[in-house]
């Protein structure tokens, strides 16, 4: 039978690899999230900068043109966002038909009324 000094060992030893596995677990999942995330499409640097560097004599028209039209393109070229879904109009089932003139307008003569 251990005593009680080689037995609190055990159980610190033992919280200790837990409180480390957990911490490596938790570090792996950032790691694992962070690398999953779409990067950043912004561009590195706006128009307005692409101005000021011509402004200022930095580049030239062409180039500014050039890089002006590379801009625009990646801003183009980034796809939209998914559409939301639309969903079934209330109060109608699935295998029945739509209503004429949208959902909310009665069916019978009485339901009119």
């Amino acid at each position: 039978m251990p005593r009680t000094g080689e037995l609190l060992w055990y159980v610190l030893w033992i919280t200790l690899i837990a409180v480390g596995a957990l911490l490596i677990a938790i570090i792996a999942s950032r790691i694992v999230r962070k690398r999953l995330e779409p990067p950043d499409r912004s561009p590195s640097f706006t128009l307005q900068d692409l101005r000021e560097l011509r402004d200022s004599g930095q580049i030239t028209g062409p180039e500014y043109e050039a890089m002006r039209a590379a801009i625009i393109g990646q801003a183009h070229a980034q796809p939209d966002p998914p559409a939301p879904k639309r969903s079934e109009p209330r109060g109608l089932h699935p295998d029945e038909p739509p209503r004429p003139g949208g959902a909310d307008e009665p069916h019978s003569p009485e339901e009119r009324d």
